[in-house]
């Protein structure tokens, strides 16, 4: 249906879809293929919560694993990976911003973790981008400071006026 409406890419494994519908990664991993097998481009949401925090690694290596179990080299070209961790964002209970040099750490650690499992030449191109709550005062910094491909915006796109301001911000890093 997504494809017959021309979308080209579809949001998996949002934090809010794990919690409030009880999404695996096994299941997480059966969208992806279908929607790989749709043509789909997946934008594969992992993070930890904030009673993981101290063992990310753990966390984040257990949702790669599940959710892209299966998934080949020629396909995961066509998968962006959102960091989204759970504890910032603005609809949890105890959100917190995520300092740029700590998604940044998260960024590397996935990055090395995708080269380990589709070799360096494959595992550099994944683009990661920052997917906890993001505004026009630190879109920016995220891309430039953590050194992400871009940011998914939550909340902040359902204003016009913020959400512009967002790409403005984004958009002059590119000049």
């Amino acid at each position: 249906m997504l494809k017959d409406a021309g979308c080209e890419y579809v949001i998996l494994g949002h934090s809010e879809r794990r919690k409030d519908f009880g999404e695996t990664g096994e299941i997480i991993n059966k969208k992806i293929k279908a929607a790989l097998a749709a043509r789909l481009k997946p934008i594969l949401c992992i993070g930890e919560k904030a009673e993981e925090r101290e063992r990310i690694k753990e966390a984040v290596a257990g949702q790669i694993k599940n959710c892209l179990a299966g998934v080949e080299q020629n396909q995961i070209k066509n998968i962006i990976i959102v960091y989204e961790p759970v504890w910032a964002i603005s609809t949890t209970a105890n959100s917190k911003d995520c300092p740029p040099e700590e998604a940044f750490s998260a960024s590397l650690m996935i990055k090395k973790m995708l080269i380990d499992l589709y070799g360096k030449s494959i595992g550099e191109k994944i683009k990661i981008i920052y997917g906890g709550s993001v505004d026009s005062k630190d879109a920016a910094s995220y891309v430039k400071e953590a050194k992400v491909d871009g940011v998914l915006v939550g909340a902040a796109s359902l204003n016009a006026n913020e959400f512009g301001k967002i790409i403005s911000s984004v958009a002059e890093l590119n000049k």
